[in-house]
């Protein structure tokens, strides 16, 4: 499609709101739906982005797709580990506490 075409406008705006290598605006799976049903945060946003592209995206290589969404499963996996390590923490400090009968 040439910026002549009578449609360009709305091929831009498709291509820029709802582009095809993310599922499409039509599509009830495009990724940005799947994203705001599933409540992900931005890491598995940016993981499932890539996977939904992998293969799809014009001049993009599909195996750096998956890489990079592979990058932002381990951030994500990272994340809540040293979050799961920290309420440990907490928690152990705090049955030595009640154990020690709330003495410093």
């Amino acid at each position: 499609m040439s910026r002549t075409d009578p449609h360009w406008e709305e091929f831009k705006a498709e291509a820029v709101e709802h582009p095809q290598h993310y599922g499409g605006g039509l599509n009830v799976y495009e990724h940005i739906k799947v994203v705001d049903a599933w409540g992900l945060g931005y890491r598995l946003a940016s993981c499932t982005k890539y996977i939904c592209r992998a293969g799809k995206k014009a001049g993009a290589d599909p195996i750096e797709d998956l890489k990079k969404a592979r990058f932002w499963l381990d951030s994500e996996i990272q994340r809540q580990e040293a979050a799961r390590d920290q309420r440990a923490k907490e928690m152990q400090a705090a049955a030595d506490l009640a154990r020690r009968g709330g003495q410093v």
